[in-house]
């Protein structure tokens, strides 16, 4: 079984995504904060994600675009 140790996880409307509690396209209950789901069920939705994985992921952001900043004027 997995225990859910964080927020209630959601599905969105069209019952493809896994979204956290608070999230604006939060339509349906998976599981509450604390609640079990079948390990089958919990591998469908990518739950089964070690934590370190899971923090890689979440971390990983796009680049950052803005343009480097012009060297400093000496006089």
């Amino acid at each position: 079984m997995w225990i859910n140790d964080g927020p209630a996880l959601y599905l969105d409307a069209k019952q493809q995504e896994v979204v956290k509690d608070g999230d604006p396209r939060a339509s349906f209950l998976l599981v509450a904060a604390g609640g079990q789901l079948s390990d089958e069920e919990a591998e469908k939705w990518g739950l089964l994600i070690p934590d370190k994985a899971r923090y890689e992921k979440a971390k990983a952001a796009p680049a950052n675009k803005a343009k480097d900043a012009p060297p400093n004027k000496t006089t």
